[in-house]
C-alpha cells in the first residue's frame, strides 16, 4: 500500500525557541497497483449512479408539467383532409399510450398536422407576426428568411376528435410534452 505525504512544512516549537521541519503525513489513501487512482468501494460508485439515476429522471418530470402561457396561434389554418386524418391518427397513438403519464389531466392535445411554407400562406402575415408573443426566433434571423411554421390542430381527449377542421399557424413551438395556449385552448404539445 503506497501512502501520501504532504511537502515539508516549517512550525516554531516554543519549547525550543526555533524554527523546525517537521513532515506532517496525510492518511493513507489506498492505491490500486493498475490504477493511478484511488480505490472507490463499488457500494459508493453503485449508489452514485443510482442516485444520478433517480436524479434524471425526476427533473425530466418536471418539464412536462409547466404550462406555457403565451399564445402560439399566429394565425388560423386550414390543412388538407389528408393531413387532419394522419393528425387524428398521431393524436390517437399518442393518448393511448400517454394518457396515464402526466399527474394533472389533459383535456387538449396540440397535434403538428402539417409544416407550412411561405408559399403555402397567401395573405399577409407580416403583421400578425409582429403582434404574435412567439415569433422571436423568426424575427431574430437575417431579412431574407423563409418562413416555416406548423399547423397545429387541438385534439379533444373525451370526445376523441379535433375540435375544428381548421388549426393554428405557429412559428415557435413549446417543448414536447409541455402545456401551451392556441387561443382559448390549453394543450399538451405531442410534437412529431
Amino acid at each position: 500500500m503506497n501512502c501520501l505525504k504532504s511537502p515539508l512544512k516549517f512550525h516554531d516549537d516554543n519549547e525550543n525557541h526555533g524554527a523546525q521541519m517537521r513532515i506532517r503525513s496525510l492518511p493513507c489513501i489506498a492505491l490500486d497497483k493498475n490504477r493511478s487512482g484511488p480505490l472507490i468501494p463499488h457500494r459508493t460508485k453503485a449508489f452514485s449512479i443510482l442516485f444520478l439515476c433517480v436524479l434524471l429522471s425526476l427533473s425530466g418530470c418536471t418539464l412536462s408539467d409547466k404550462v406555457d402561457d403565451r399564445n402560439y396561434a399566429v394565425d388560423a389554418y386550414s390543412p388538407t383532409p389528408n393531413e387532419i386524418l394522419l393528425a387524428q391518427q398521431r393524436a390517437q397513438h399518442y393518448w393511448q399510450k400517454n394518457s396515464e403519464r402526466f399527474k394533472s389531466p389533459t383535456k387538449y392535445l396540440a397535434v403538428p398536422a402539417t409544416s407550412v411554407f411561405q408559399g403555402d400562406v397567401v395573405q399577409n402575415l407580416y403583421p400578425k407576426l409582429i403582434h404574435s408573443e412567439t415569433t422571436a426566433s423568426y424575427f431574430s434571423q437575417s431579412d431574407d428568411t423563409e418562413l416555416n411554421a406548423t399547423c397545429i390542430m387541438i385534439y379533444d381527449t373525451a370526445a376523441h376528435r379535433f375540435v375544428s377542421n381548421s388549426g393554428y399557424l405557429s412559428v415557435e413551438l413549446p417543448p414536447r410534452s409541455s402545456v401551451a395556449r392556441w387561443e382559448s385552448y390549453m394543450a399538451r404539445y405531442i410534437g412529431w
